[in-house]
């Protein structure tokens, strides 16, 4: 089961939710740079996209400072999940890719 098959359909992801109680867990399928997301794209579409990142004073103007912070988070920081450590924590759980996510989008329909 997709972990968030599960979570749409009020299914509990473990028979023991015990084991939950007062803990984090960040999720992620895979990690990738823009350029990589607009390759994805471009195979699995068969259009061309490039990836272009906003200039920073064009984010400020347009959605404002506190949208700059979290940017320059991104940049600086960004997040960080051990998905080694979440698919052994979570072996029966099939974490999607953005390919295989992307496989099942209608793209037709979406980019008319």
């Amino acid at each position: 089961m997709r972990m968030a098959e599960g979570i749409r359909e009020g299914k509990s992801v473990s028979p023991d939710a015990s084991r939950f109680t007062r803990k984090r867990f960040d999720l992620a399928g895979d990690e990738l740079t823009g350029n990589d997301a607009m390759a994805i794209l471009s195979r699995v579409t068969g259009r061309n996209f490039t990836y272009y990142q906003v200039p920073l004073d064009v984010v400020r103007q347009r959605m404002g400072e506190d949208a700059v912070k979290m940017y320059e988070w991104f940049d600086r920081v960004g997040f960080a999940v051990d998905r080694v450590a979440l698919r052994r924590e979570f072996p029966d759980v099939d974490f999607q890719d953005f390919e295989s996510w992307a496989k099942t989008q209608d793209w037709n329909a979406l980019l008319s």
